[in-house]
Formats: C-alpha cells, sequence, structure tokens
C-alpha cells in the first residue's frame, strides 16, 4: 500500500483513540490519587511482546506494560518501585493478531479483574494489512474504541486508562509486513471477514 494512504488513515485513527482516551474519566471521583494496586494490559502482539527477544513467540516479560524483566522498565515495574503493594496483580489481557473489534472482550476481562490501571495499545493489526481495502475503516475503528471506552468507564469507574498508540505506523507496518516471524504468525492467527 502507498505510504501516503496509509499515514492519512493512521492520523485519523490516532486522533480517534486520542479523543477516546479522557472519555474514561468522564465517571471517575474527581481525587484518584496514589498509585493503582493493579495493572491490566489490553491491546496486540506489541503489548504481547511478540518475538522481543528475538525467539518466536509471545515474550509478555519484556511487554511496555506490564513486563517484569527489569531491562524494559514497564508501568508495572516503575510503579512496582515506587509502591511494591502491586507486586503480583499485573494482567496482561492483550492476545496477538487482536483487532480493534477485540478491544471490548479485552476489557471486559479487565473489568473483572477489578484493574485500578488499564492499559491500551490496539490498531496496528487494523491498519497495518495488504491494502487500503482490508483495512478497518475509520468509522467502524472509531465505533469500536468508543464502546470498549464506555463499557470500561462504566465498568471500572475510577481506574486509571492509559491510550498509547505506535509512534511511527509507517515504520511498523513496514516491518509487520515483511519480517518472517510476523508473516508467519499472520498466516496461522485469527481470519478475519
Amino acid at each position: 500500500m502507498d505510504s501516503r494512504m496509509r499515514v492519512p488513515a493512521i492520523a485519523v485513527a490516532a486522533a480517534a483513540v486520542l479523543s477516546f482516551s479522557t472519555a474514561a474519566t468522564a465517571f471517575a471521583d474527581p481525587a484518584v490519587v496514589g498509585y493503582p494496586n493493579s495493572i491490566a494490559a489490553t491491546g496486540d502482539s506489541i503489548t504481547q511482546a511478540f518475538d522481543a527477544d528475538g525467539s518466536y513467540g509471545a515474550q509478555a516479560q519484556y511487554s511496555w506494560s506490564t513486563g517484569t524483566d527489569s531491562t524494559v522498565q514497564s508501568f508495572y515495574e516503575r510503579i512496582v518501585g515506587a509502591d511494591p503493594g502491586i507486586g503480583g496483580n499485573a494482567f496482561n489481557d492483550s492476545v496477538t493478531g487482536a483487532n480493534m473489534v477485540d478491544l471490548g472482550g479485552q476489557v471486559a476481562t479487565a473489568i473483572s479483574q477489578h484493574a485500578q490501571e488499564v492499559t491500551i495499545l490496539m490498531g496496528a493489526n487494523d491498519v497495518c494489512t495488504s491494502s487500503e481495502a482490508t483495512m478497518t475503516p475509520v468509522s467502524t475503528f472509531h465505533s469500536q474504541l468508543a464502546e470498549a471506552m464506555k463499557t470500561l468507564s462504566h465498568g471500572l469507574p475510577n481506574a486509571r486508562n492509559y491510550v498509547a498508540h505506535s509512534t511511527s505506523a509507517d515504520q511498523l507496518c513496514s516491518a509487520l509486513l515483511n519480517h518472517t516471524s510476523a508473516q508467519v504468525t499472520r498466516a496461522s492467527g485469527p481470519k478475519r471477514q
């Protein structure tokens, strides 16, 4: 796909993500202070740290959100360093190959875990496809994210929610489309309609 077509779609998707990042706090108490006692990560293979150490497969210990390997300095590890009370209360609910449509199920899992902080990094599989025609339409992406954020804000009204996105979608898509492990994973992963 022409990178000129991919960048506007990614910019719109990123804007949608950012516009909903504050929606989850709409029902929260005004002053939630201190460190969370639990964290749940939602997302796709990026949050799973798939192939992070060069070996095929999920490497959750290297997750940017809930990883336990000290070289990563994940959110979880930084919180543990400041408040050991969170120790052992990290849940990585992300799924390799997940699309935005899958976020609702992951959010439901985070709600059942009573997470006080929820991280979301989702969308790479929606935009890193073989052509623009197979990308998740922006309006669909937007509505799926909005519904998941609504579910999260109602289910965990006082949770802190951190919504992230890939900083360089073109570079990420290029890596995903050309990396052998990524190709094998896509071939064996869930099939989308």
